[in-house]
């Protein structure tokens, strides 16, 4: 049977194998390899030396089939370039000349044939993608022994590595991007198929007739099954930045971490990072990682959003999985608030005392904080500013407003002044940048002994239009005492 094979291989030329004896050397090793995968269940059949030695060739010239090039004939067409490589395969374009559509084709390295665990895993990602039918998941189609490969829909498109969504996308994009990859996530979640190994790579990227760009999630070469008994090995943890810290403590997918929505939670907060500051982030280092998110996005929305995002990162990348949140349905409830305040324009919307005072101040540092906070330090770093709320009789109507106390960090002076002429320099310099904000700020006295300038605003207008007229008073105010 072997023999026959090597026999009818040998008839053709380069030209003739290519268009016409690659596809249908395929089919006749196909056939010849499940009657050798029948025998094999047999009791008995593995212990002869004959028909192990025979296996060896067969998946001698199963390897040799892998190795393809361009123009070579497929069932599904010819193959006109390579778009890809990772760490199971190799990624073909394959072409219909007659229809002129195109499909992709993954062929499993064939260096690696000898492996039988992780021939294993790479067809049970191909089993775990033909379990799921999303928008935003690639379809996968027919399974090949000999090579060992499966053909899939071909996405014409960068992934997101090379997409840069950081640089070629705006806030909201970014958004509705994480939104429908988190779909397909949460899809393949219901579905009991744990990904394994979201990163950049992985999500295939098409420009719709709408000029958006619809990602699609592909290579689930490391999926579980919750259904499954696997074991790992040490290539099988995906990329260290995105992967979690489960993956690569232990390499057992036996561990109960390494099987759970969390899993996937931790790599999909790693993919928000890189999406929002264009870089990979450091696997160890987290908390730096917040602090390099919050201060990438803090030109794009209001204090409650950076907030929000920084709040998702965090909850979707603590280190032990049980912190961590727990499924995409939360993800995506979280990502979809995200996206509504990003959204809301809407700048005469009531906001709460607390909520007023965090966007403020965020105005004024773009430091993110929660609401409830009152208290900030000038860019200089010489004065505390505290806020407090209090009513003043307005036209007659009792009406918000905000007394704002300047307390400085150290010691304040003016060379060869004494202390009074000090304090009167100070109050005419902020009496003279306040006039333009008259009649609504004002002055106010302070308490006797240290050093301190209260000014008041009102009435405050409790909306997000309302928080530009006090945050250019306290602008004025600290120019005025830092000179």
């Amino acid at each position: 049977m072997l023999d026959a094979f090597l026999q009818f291989k040998m008839q053709y030329g380069s030209a003739e194998w290519r268009n016409s004896g690659y596809e249908l050397a395929c089919r006749r090793l196909e056939l010849i390899y499940q009657w050798f995968e029948k025998r094999a269940a047999l009791t008995g059949m593995l212990s002869l030396p004959g028909f192990r030695q025979s296996r060896e060739t067969l998946n001698r010239y199963r390897t040799e089939l892998g190795l393809v090039e361009t123009d070579m004939r497929i069932k599904e067409g010819v193959l006109s370039r390579q778009i890809g490589t990772g760490g199971f395969g190799t990624v073909w374009q394959v072409d219909d000349r007659d229809s002129g559509t195109s499909i992709a084709y993954k062929i499993y390295h064939t260096q690696e044939m000898q492996d039988a665990t992780k021939v294993k895993r790479f067809t049970n990602g191909y089993q775990a993608m033909t379990l799921l039918s999303h928008p935003n998941i690639v379809k996968v189609h027919r399974f090949s022994s000999c090579p060992v490969g499966f053909t899939m829909d071909y996405i014409e498109g960068a992934n997101l590595r090379d997409l840069e969504p950081k640089f070629s996308l705006d806030g909201p994009a970014v958004l509705v991007l994480l939104i429908d990859i988190a779909e397909a996530v949460k899809h393949a979640h219901d579905h009991d198929v744990i990904h394994r190994d979201i990163k950049p790579e992985n999500i295939v990227c098409r420009l719709s007739p709408e000029a958006r760009q619809v990602p699609f999630l592909t290579d689930f070469d490391l999926a579980w099954f919750s259904t499954r008994t696997q074991t790992a090995t040490q290539h099988a943890i995906g990329v260290i930045a995105y992967a979690a810290p489960e993956q690569y403590s232990a390499f057992n997918a036996k561990a109960s971490g390494a099987k759970t929505p969390a899993l996937d939670v931790f790599s999909f907060g790693q993919l928000l990072y890189f999406c929002f500051t264009g870089k990979d982030p450091d696997p160890v280092d987290l908390s730096r990682n917040l602090e390099t998110l919050q201060r990438e996005v803090k030109g794009i929305g209001s204090n409650e959003f950076v907030r929000q995002i920084g709040g998702l990162y965090k909850d979707s990348t603590e280190w032990h999985p049980g912190d961590r949140i727990q499924s995409f349905e939360e993800v995506l409830n979280r990502l979809r608030r995200i996206q509504a305040e990003l959204e809301n324009t809407d700048t005469d919307i009531r906001l709460s005392e607390d909520s007023f005072l965090s966007e403020l101040i965020y105005q004024l540092t773009r430091d993110p904080r929660e609401p409830g906070d009152p208290s900030f330090i000038s860019h200089s770093g010489n004065w505390i500013v505290h806020l407090a709320w209090h009513t003043k009789l307005w036209r007659k109507e009792t009406t918000p407003a905000l007394v704002i106390e300047f307390t400085p960090q150290g010691r304040i002076g003016l060379e060869n002044v004494s202390n009074e002429q000090m304090r009167r320099v100070l109050n005419e310099r902020v009496n003279n940048k306040l006039r333009h904000h008259k009649p609504f700020a004002n002055l106010r006295k302070g308490n006797r002994g240290a050093y301190q300038v209260f000014v008041e605003f009102g009435p405050v207008t409790l909306s997000r239009n309302g928080i530009e007229p006090v945050a250019g008073a306290i602008r004025s105010t600290l120019e005025a005492l830092d000179g």
